[in-house]
């Protein structure tokens, strides 16, 4: 049987081939969804930085972040917003988590509006990119999920739905995302760059 050729956007598997049905995910795969953990600074990413971070065979990568977006599996979805650029089926494919990902690592998704998808998708990319950038100069980046267990962060904002907002006089001011931290550590001292999101 000829097997027909599906769009990467589909989340209907390929007809003429049996489905891949993921009943429960593998330790890789719940790797991906914590690193896709809205609540850890990647809301989205795509393919590319996902294998970064992931590693090993990267073909293999591309084909299970498809598996696990199909509907049977519904882990990971893959934004609408991205099909409009003009050269989207050039570009690595951008994915998320859905509820049913997000159970799977026991948390939730906090709602974004769809006209924030380019400006998130932008801040989690430049996050990425100094990770790893970071990493290739021999610096540490402390993340959230690191920063947020620090004792100096008070149990208020870590619990705070919002743990990036700033209270001013007159009302508040809400960070993009969490502050990026890199960290150069020697035998005599330890060296900090803090660089707050806005």
């Amino acid at each position: 049987m000829e097997l027909t050729r599906r769009n990467r956007n589909s989340i209907d598997p390929v007809s003429g081939r049996r489905p891949v049905v993921i009943e429960r995910p593998s330790a890789r795969d719940l790797r991906i969804f914590r690193l896709l953990d809205p609540r850890f600074g990647h809301r989205f990413l795509p393919s590319n930085l996902i294998h970064y971070f992931i590693g090993g065979d990267k073909t293999f990568l591309v084909k299970r972040l498809g598996h696990l977006k199909e509907r049977q599996n519904a882990y990971l979805h893959w934004p609408e917003q991205q099909s409009y650029s003009e050269n989207a089926k050039y570009k690595h494919g951008v994915y998320a988590l859905t509820a049913k990902g997000a159970r799977a690592i026991n948390t939730t998704i906090p709602p974004l509006p769809k006209e924030e998808y380019a400006h998130e998708l932008l801040r989690c990319i430049v996050e990425a990119s100094f990770a790893i950038g970071a990493k290739e100069a021999g610096l540490r980046h402390v993340g959230w999920r690191e920063l947020s267990v620090h004792p100096f962060v008070p149990a208020a904002t870590r619990s705070s739905e919002h743990p990036f907002r700033i209270a001013l006089r007159d009302g508040h001011m809400q960070a993009d995302g969490p502050p990026i931290i890199l960290v150069r550590e020697t035998s005599q001292a330890q060296q900090r760059v803090f660089l707050p999101c806005k």
